[in-house]
């Protein structure tokens, strides 16, 4: 269903305003078939993502990391490895390529841990439970309900900008972007396996050391604040070295927006992480649903009166900021009740 809607959606618009793409650069057939097959890529990544609950289930959490690095690797080795003429046959191929790439890795890892690991697990429609079905689909559903909100908050960047700015500003946005989340990915990439092991204390009750690993991503919150911090003055560098001397002047003001961007994105993973394994998402809900609103409106109303494509960047801040300060509260006022009741 949702990839039905999905392409009438697609078929509605026009792709060419809605990117900000000259129809002299792609044509529009191009551009929508394009779309569409992106499109189906993340529709078919997204029914596999049982595969990757598999692992973590099973505790190898690392198996969805390396599927992940092995994705990375073999985009990186297409693009170096082809080129084409003009920019509508690079646009179809990369679609194409984006499609194989982005799900063959874990279409190979399902088959191999069902022909190996779960070879005597097999569906039966005999252990169909609907209750278990409700519960199933009550928490996926907020789950679901806050992942998309959250997409809409932090991956809609590049969009307004290329809306609102121009599509100019997406490439100095990306390398900002780039330099200023590796801290980042590098915080999600290390609680990746506390997920599991946060539901499993929840299921056992063990609160005492909930409590302890909530204290313990407060410190380590304020290690990576810091990171980020420190990581600000040797941005102009950074950029020389990687993409060579005088391509891009690195504006103070700019690289702070995204240093508190990087911040308040890296903490609140952090705590998402705590706050989805104990499966206690109602919070969540309700700051990602005012935050999309927040965003959209900080960003449309201030853009003519600031001017910058930083404001994209800081209503980033100024939405996710919140959640973590109530999220925080939230999570000590449960576990201080939870422990003391279970003394």
């Amino acid at each position: 269903m949702l990839t039905a809607i999905g392409i009438l959606l697609l078929l509605a618009f026009d792709l060419n305003s809605l990117f900000g793409i000259s129809t002299e650069i792609v044509r529009c057939e191009v551009l929508f078939r394009s779309t569409l097959v992106v499109f189906l890529a993340l529709m078919i990544r997204f029914s596999l993502t049982f595969v990757s609950s598999i692992f973590f289930s099973l505790q190898k959490s690392a198996v969805n990391n390396f599927l992940a690095l092995c994705v990375s690797v073999l985009q990186l080795l297409y693009v170096l490895c082809f080129r084409f003429s003009n920019a509508e046959d690079a646009l179809l191929h990369l679609s194409v390529a984006y499609l194989l790439i982005s799900n063959l890795p874990i279409i190979i890892a399902g088959c191999f841990v069902f022909m190996d690991v779960l070879k005597d697990c097999r569906p039966r429609v005999k252990y169909v439970d609907r209750q278990t079905i409700r519960q199933v689909m009550g928490i996926g559903g907020v789950f679901f309900a806050c992942q998309v909100l959250y997409m809409l908050i932090v991956n809609t960047n590049e969009f307004l900008i290329t809306r609102i700015f121009g599509p100019q500003y997406t490439t100095e946005y990306t390398f900002y972007y780039k330099i200023t989340s590796l801290v980042s990915m590098v915080v999600m990439l290390a609680l990746t396996p506390v997920w599991s092991v946060v539901t499993k204390a929840q299921e056992e009750k063990n609160y005492n050391w909930l409590w302890k690993l909530l204290k313990a991503i407060e410190r380590g919150g304020l290690v990576v604040v810091a990171l980020q911090f420190v990581m600000l003055p040797f941005l102009p560098f950074i950029m020389n070295i990687w993409l060579g001397k005088g391509t891009i002047v690195v504006e103070l003001a700019t690289a702070l927006s995204f240093v508190c961007f990087g911040s308040v994105f890296a903490y609140s993973s952090m705590l998402s992480t705590i706050v989805c394994g104990m499966a206690r998402m109602k919070l969540q809900l309700i700051c990602y649903l005012v935050g999309v609103a927040l965003k959209f409106i900080v960003v449309i109303g201030l853009s003519n009166v600031i001017g910058g494509w930083e404001i994209v960047v800081w209503s980033n801040v100024f939405v996710l900021l919140p959640y973590c300060i109530l999220q925080q509260i939230d999570l000590n006022r449960y576990l201080q009740k939870m422990r003391t009741c279970s003394l």
